[in-house]
């Protein structure tokens, strides 16, 4: 008899091992799952993060960039102005050389009678270059330039070495308004 309620004893001893080890399974199963959890919640807090980051460096460079866009636009307007000043200033320069050919081609015409017409017709020719130059946009004057160095290769060369030395002459000087020309 002894021997059979040994049989339930070592029954009952076996049946605890394994309840304990389903225990601790089931502990150690519990235990991965909320360290999987924190973990994924974890991960997913570090995704909108780094997503938070993201958007707002892609904001900054998207307003770095406006911004360049803005400078460079204004850059190129002051530059527009400044070349459309020196443009007028220089055809007002012109304009004042046509006139002192225009006064020198009157004073000639006494002793050079025959060459006076042909003096008055080249400041009347500068002249109207000097009003094309007010008149044209600094890209129908480039056109211009274009058609005639395809047309006129050593004229526009020529032409080129002159209005050089020309510009130098006359960007050296300030422009200042009520400037006798």
């Amino acid at each position: 008899m002894t021997e059979t309620r040994a049989r339930p004893a070592d029954e009952q001893i076996k049946q605890q091992p394994s309840t304990l080890a389903e225990s601790l399974a089931s502990s150690l199963s519990n235990e991965v799952k909320d360290f999987r959890d924190e973990a994924v919640g974890r991960a997913n807090s570090v995704g909108v993060q780094v997503k938070t980051v993201a958007d707002n460096v892609k904001d900054s460079a998207s307003d770095l960039l406006d911004t360049a866009k803005g400078v460079a636009s204004d850059a190129g307007d002051k530059i527009k102005d400044v070349v459309v000043t020196q443009k007028d200033a220089g055809a007002d320069r012109i304009s004042g050389v046509a006139s002192v050919i225009r006064r020198a081609a009157n004073d000639l015409e006494q002793d050079l009678p025959l060459a006076a017409p042909y003096i008055r017709r080249a400041a009347e020719e500068i002249d109207d270059f000097a009003n094309a130059l007010k008149t044209q946009s600094l890209s129908e004057i480039v056109g211009s330039i274009e058609v005639f160095a395809h047309r006129q290769p050593a004229a526009f060369l020529g032409i080129a070495a002159f209005a050089g030395f020309a510009a130098v002459r006359l960007l050296k000087a300030p422009v200042r308004p009520g400037d006798p020309l």
